[in-house]
């Protein structure tokens, strides 16, 4: 549950007992439970990297295949630079666009999370 504290309150200590032994219950039971949902290999979601060194606190919005970036995608980091473009195997792969405000705007092809092939560099 979301919440780090619950309180609860009986008015008598008979009904605390009941209550107390039914969370308990119910607890064990979920635990003890085969869960036959298996999360699609295949999704769109969006997420915050917090650890990855390549993208450490960048947003990520788009294609996921097997818990990797796959497919079209939006990476957005904390600076200001965006990606927006196709990813293989969590990096950069494909046809994609690189802005780096201030800087340049890459928008070309891409292999291995590196520019590689016809590009245009403004």
């Amino acid at each position: 549950m979301p919440e780090e504290v619950l309180t609860v309150y009986t008015p008598t200590p008979q009904d605390k007992t009941e209550w107390l032994q039914a969370l308990h219950g119910s607890i064990k039971k979920s635990l003890f439970k085969c869960h036959s949902h298996v999360p699609p290999t295949a999704r769109t979601a969006n997420y915050t990297f917090t650890k990855h060194p390549q993208y450490k606190d960048a947003k990520y919005t788009g294609r996921w295949f097997s818990g990797k970036l796959q497919g079209p995608g939006k990476l957005e980091w904390v600076d200001g630079r965006t990606y927006v473009g196709h990813f293989q195997n969590n990096q950069s792969h494909g046809f994609g666009r690189m802005d780096t405000p201030g800087v340049s705007v890459y928008e070309g092809q891409w292999r291995d999370g590196l520019q590689n092939g016809f590009g245009i560099t403004k």
